[in-house]
């Protein structure tokens, strides 16, 4: 949330910098003492051009995360940070710890997972099945705006488990945070 927006304000000093800078480079040309004050044509044209402008990029902000987390087990409990893709690699050293990783959620019928991004589309996916804990409160239209989006989750890996149809490498159990 907040490089969303740092983002945001990145991008509206930049717009505030260049109207600056346009203005002061046309000053002179706007407003000498042979053009008078009226406005003409070209420099009416160059006000509608910053207007829409400005409104656009106003309007190019990123959407903000949406999270779901039980408080108390977010604050109490201790996730190793690590990337999907390195816990597709060595999942099996994480059995019974609790990580965090981002990765592309997917659902669909008999299917409720996250993958490595380069895999999801691919015969080869590499994917975790997912169990979210009761306390989390996540409806499905929730999971429906997910769906082939990037989150990041929490949750305590289980080598035993291997989702349905034990087609999955592990599944990530428990799961008491989820950003979007």
């Amino acid at each position: 949330m907040q490089a969303a927006n740092l983002l945001h304000k990145r991008r509206l000093f930049n717009l505030w910098a260049f109207i600056i800078l346009k203005f002061y480079l046309n000053y002179d040309h706007m407003f000498s003492k042979n053009s008078g004050i009226t406005m003409r044509p070209q420099n009416l044209a160059s006000v509608f051009l910053y207007l829409g402008l400005t409104l656009s990029i106003i309007s190019c902000k990123t959407l903000p995360s949406t999270t779901f987390s039980i408080k108390g087990l977010d604050t109490t409990i201790k996730a190793t940070k690590i990337s999907i893709s390195d816990l597709a690699k060595n999942y099996k050293l994480y059995q019974g710890q609790c990580i965090e990783t981002t990765g592309r959620f997917c659902q669909a019928f008999e299917e409720f997972a996250i993958y490595t991004d380069n895999s999801i589309f691919t015969s080869d996916a590499e994917g975790f099945w997912l169990g979210t804990n009761r306390q989390l409160n996540i409806d499905n239209a929730s999971f429906d705006k997910m769906n082939g989006k990037r989150v990041t989750i929490k949750g305590r890996i289980d080598t035993t488990k291997k989702g349905h149809l034990a087609s999955y490498l592990a599944t990530i159990d428990s799961i008491y945070f989820w950003q979007h």
